[in-house]
């Protein structure tokens, strides 16, 4: 191995992805002392950004001012990262752009910044990195999803950068953890025939690799090193740090026993709490080449089953996947819609009686017996969005889903239940005709606009395909007297799927009589108005 190593350790900025970057003082505390004494040259306390929308913790922004109030270890040095996008699409020039984000070096404890580059951006960051070297920073360039890019094309990449800057070291990244020890080999090649300088590696560990990928790669001659406490960091994580410096051990003066406790203790509550870390979604994401965070989304969505989850993967192994897009997430989850209109007319479907809505939320489960003694007094027509197992199924009326993947599943389900599904046509999946064989299909269509919501008697258009949205709308267009919701729990505040739900919920009420004609009946996080089944 190579006397000359630099250790990265980037815990606080990859795993803000899962703590939306902020941590507790106390373990903040802790975790820099323990990295200085480790021997770890840099911590990567965060990233650097101007003000977005919504709660983000500290280390998403890593201001001087809170910099400032960290109690830093003797010797530790600190670093941050900035993302290319966020100084190249700035409402000024890239250079007044760093100068709005950065004090001269001199004044900052900061000494390093990383400017993460997407392939399509590094050749546009050359007047970044001369204003941030101007600054006084050590200034390194991450490469992003260079992995199976052709030689020739990364090669010229970074000719194109390196004509216009000298950066302190470049960096390869394994954005979508696909990397094995050939392509860690072959892309330090190429960045060594045009580079005479310092080389990084940040390796991830979609394929349990990561540790091995960034030994080989001291051995190769990648001299920067990124690691991160129990491998914390987006997706499956990062190379545990921990790991690492026992592997190199103290040839390089470094003492991994400084983060044992630390890793198996602080990190270990972390990791049990988040979850991240290998899996066979993650292993399936790298290699198809799609981007972790898909996987990570679908790890957390108790919307679907393990099945479900593999088949949404699958279809997004077949299209371009290898940046994450929400647009693109949701239509994997959602197949495809046309215009909005279905073949069967819901106007008076539902004029005669209430319509009781239940989701699969827990207080659907922990009031089942009650809900049904609430539907019976209010004469109430109940409707399931996709299976609720813990509803009895013969006072089921109907089943309501435009989740494709979940239908696919679940259509066997249902064959047996024998009860009217009420779903976009375009929505059934057609390798699944024999199990839906038989079934009253009643077809209303849905149209997805993120501009327009409209509810008409034999179709709608909203702005996101949830069915739980699809279900309230299908019920004003059926004249429902009044509907009733059960199970509608909601998320927790950072989760996308909650803001999806208030948003749409919010597109049907200017359509709709929401305030007047919807009551939750069961507690909930969405803008409803809230009632209780136990009301007389």
């Amino acid at each position: 191995m190579t006397n000359a190593l630099t250790l990265l350790d980037c815990t606080l900025r990859d795993g803000g992805y899962y703590t939306n970057w902020d941590f507790a003082p106390e373990l903040v505390t802790r975790y820099l002392q323990a990295a200085a004494d480790a021997g770890i040259d840099y911590v990567e306390v965060g990233l650097r950004n101007f003000p977005k929308e919504g709660f983000a913790g500290p280390f998403a922004y890593s201001t001087e001012d809170y910099l400032e109030r960290l109690t830093l270890p003797t010797g530790l040095h600190l670093g941050v990262m900035v993302d290319a996008k966020t100084l190249l699409g700035a409402a000024m020039n890239p250079a007044t752009a760093v100068h709005a984000l950065f004090h001269p070096a001199a004044e900052s404890r900061v000494g390093l910044v990383r400017v993460a580059a997407h392939f399509s951006e590094v050749q546009d960051c050359a007047e970044i990195v001369t204003t941030l070297k101007d600054l006084g920073y050590l200034v390194g360039i991450n490469l992003m999803q260079a992995s199976g890019k052709p030689a020739d094309a990364i090669s010229s990449k970074l000719q194109q950068l390196l004509r216009g800057c000298q950066p302190d070291v470049l960096y390869y990244a394994d954005s979508l953890g696909n990397m094995d020890a050939k392509e860690v080999t072959r892309l330090y090649e190429i960045f060594r025939s045009v580079w005479p300088g310092a080389i990084g590696i940040h390796t991830h560990n979609n394929k349990g690799l990561a540790v091995a990928n960034s030994l080989h790669a001291i051995e190769t001659g990648v001299s920067w090193i990124d690691a991160t406490i129990q491998g914390m960091g987006r997706g499956a994580g990062n190379a545990e740090m921990e790991i690492l410096l026992t592997e190199i051990g103290a040839h390089h003066g470094r003492r991994a026993e400084a983060l044992y406790r630390l890793s198996m203790e602080d990190f270990a509550r972390l990791r049990q709490q988040y979850q991240w870390g290998p899996s066979l979604m993650y292993y399936f994401s790298a290699k198809h080449d799609i981007h972790p965070t898909y996987a990570q989304e679908l790890l957390n969505d108790d919307r679907y089953n393990s099945g479900e989850k593999v088949a949404i993967i699958q279809h997004l192994a077949e299209v371009s996947a290898n940046s994450f897009s929400r647009d693109l997430y949701s239509t994997a989850l959602v197949r495809h819609f046309a215009d909005g209109v279905g073949s069967w007319t819901a106007s008076n479907s539902f004029a005669e009686h209430p319509i009781l809505l239940v989701a699969a939320g827990p207080t659907s489960l922990q009031y089942a017996g009650d809900l049904m003694a609430f539907a019976a007094r209010k004469s109430a027509k109940i409707m399931t969005i996709n299976t609720v197992a813990h509803i009895n199924p013969d006072a089921i009326d109907g089943i309501v889903s435009v989740d494709q993947n979940r239908i696919r599943f679940e259509a066997a389900h249902w064959r047996q239940l024998n009860k009217p599904i009420f779903t976009p046509a375009n929505c059934l999946p057609p390798d699944c005709t024999a199990e839906l064989e038989g079934l009253v299909i009643w077809d209303f269509g849905l149209r997805v606009s993120d501009t327009d919501a409209a509810i008409g008697s034999t179709g709608c258009t909203l702005p996101f395909a949830l069915s739980a949205l699809y279900a309230l709308a299908l019920a004003f267009a059926g004249d429902a007297p009044h509907i009733y919701l059960a199970g509608f729990d909601g998320y927790g505040p950072g989760d996308p799927r909650q803001q999806e739900m208030i948003e749409g919920i919010e597109a049907l009420r200017k359509i709709a009589d929401v305030d007047n004609k919807v009551t939750a009946v069961t507690p909930t996080s969405y803008p409803f108005k809230q009632g209780s089944l136990y009301a007389p």
